[in-house]
């Protein structure tokens, strides 16, 4: 069954909780209310297609029926418990970026069956000596990377590889084209 997105502007005081950027200013309310609203149109458009493609391709359940997730700017990054998504400037990565929580909220239902999670652990041990940030993006970059090929092609998976500036987060994506996102995911959900 495919989770039920709700978006919603973070509160204040959550807001206030977030690390913010030295010098940032809140925009409007009128920004937050018309950004959602794409996000909300592109979601309507998109979501279900995607969603019901993480099922195909993973076969692992969701952990929740609905899933909120907070819209906030001015915290350095997006997060997935909670769901939480700093807009950026362009609807394309914000949409990845909320498309990339989505994924971690997937994997990381811990009611997964037993292959899946001996498999998960195989694969992060043969990146032991990689950070854990990396070898924890590995699977995600390979998901994600069959998602923004089947929906939006490789121009949209070059932009979202180049979006990145965590050295970690640059590690595993240049893993997952060294070794082919098709390869990691046969290896981690073979039959």
């Amino acid at each position: 069954m495919n989770p039920k997105i709700i978006f919603q502007r973070a509160s204040p005081i959550y807001e206030k909780n977030l690390l913010k950027i030295e010098g940032f200013v809140m925009p409007t309310e009128a920004v937050f209310k018309r950004k959602i609203r794409a996000l909300e149109s592109r979601w309507s458009k998109w979501g279900a297609l995607i969603t019901a493609e993480l099922n195909k391709v993973a076969g692992l359940t969701w952990p929740e029926q609905d899933i909120r997730c907070y819209i906030t700017a001015g915290t350095r990054m997006s997060f997935s418990h909670p769901l939480t998504l700093k807009l950026h400037s362009s609807m394309d990565d914000t949409f990845d970026t909320f498309t990339h929580e989505l994924i971690h909220r997937l994997l990381n239902n811990p009611y997964h069956p037993k292959r899946f999670k001996k498999a998960r652990a195989d694969l992060m041990e043969e990146y032991k000596n990689e950070s854990l940030t990396t070898r924890h993006h590995i699977l995600l970059h390979a998901i994600h990377s069959h998602i923004l090929m089947k929906f939006f092609g490789l121009k949209r998976l070059q932009r979202a590889t180049a979006f990145v500036k965590n050295p970690d987060y640059i590690r595993s994506w240049e893993i997952v084209n060294g070794l082919g996102y098709q390869n990691i995911l046969k290896q981690v959900f073979k039959s």
